[in-house]
């Protein structure tokens, strides 16, 4: 029983680790693009509230 539940939190784990890379690639390929941080903040701010802008 505890080597199973082991064994999905590793699961869960590496499934969370490659998100996490997976956005910071994505991250820095949008950073790569801009050409300053506000930029990738208007970009971001954009992209996970598409109404939002920053004044």
């Amino acid at each position: 029983m505890i080597s199973l539940l082991l064994s999905l939190i590793l699961k869960m784990c590496q499934k969370l680790q490659t998100e996490i890379v997976g956005n910071i690639i994505e991250i820095a390929a949008i950073n790569a693009q801009t050409s300053s941080f506000l930029e990738l903040i208007e970009y971001a701010n954009k992209r996970i509230l598409p109404d939002a802008s920053i004044n």
